[in-house]
């Protein structure tokens, strides 16, 4: 006669394996909701038509713009600057609602810069206003344009039309920029400066606009 923990042994292993695979499953799962907690915390995204793609850290894309998956352009955030220093080194926040993001950089003590990207049917609007916490006699905003790569870039008064394979991207800018900048050589170009200035700044004021466009080929 087999003893009660003989009789039992079969039960005994199914039940473990019942319940490795149960806790497999469990941690499955909690590796999941960790990776989507994880991209979550490094980026925001916005869909339809265009995708913006916003990196939290602090040198990373503010933003990256996508359509139908190909990269459109992506504004830096290492390398555009105010005044001289990279945005990424203000303190900064950022937010999405509907189909915008909002972002505000703050300089303790002098400026706080809002940009306001707002996604349309056919383009995306970027926005930058600048706030003065006391006069400023004058104020240059750089932003920077990056893709790998353009064919070629070129300015038509309003309009920067920069061509690659995959399509032609078009910038139209409300506000005359008081510079353009453009870094190509033989293979094409990588990235394009749209600068702005503003002098006796006192009160919130919108700085740049530029409406970014993009035909696929």
């Amino acid at each position: 006669m087999k003893s009660g923990l003989g009789r039992n042994a079969d039960k005994i292993v199914i039940l473990l394996a019942l319940t490795a695979i149960i806790v497999s499953q469990v941690l499955l799962v909690l590796n999941k909701h960790s990776d989507i907690k994880e991209r979550f915390e490094k980026e925001i995204r916005i869909s339809s038509p265009f995708e913006l793609v916003w990196g939290l850290n602090r040198q990373a894309d503010k933003p990256l713009i996508l359509k139908e998956g190909k990269p459109v352009l992506e504004y830096s955030g290492s390398y555009s600057t105010l005044n001289g220093k990279p945005l990424w080194m203000h303190v900064f926040n950022v937010k999405a609602e509907g189909d915008r993001i909002f972002a505000s950089f703050l300089e303790a003590g002098s400026y706080m810069v809002e940009q306001e990207v707002e996604v349309k049917e056919k383009e995306v609007i970027v926005r930058f206003y600048i706030t003065p916490l006391h006069p400023l006699d004058s104020v240059e905003l750089k932003l920077e344009h990056y893709k790998w790569f353009w064919k070629s870039v070129e300015q038509v008064g309003n309009k920067i039309v920069a061509e690659a394979e995959d399509g032609i991207t078009e910038l139209l800018l409300d506000i005359p920029p008081s510079g353009f900048r453009k870094n190509c050589n033989e293979e094409g170009c990588n990235f394009f400066d749209t600068i702005y200035t503003a002098e006796n700044v006192t009160l919130r004021t919108l700085i740049a606009q530029e409406h970014v466009s993009f035909y696929p080929s």
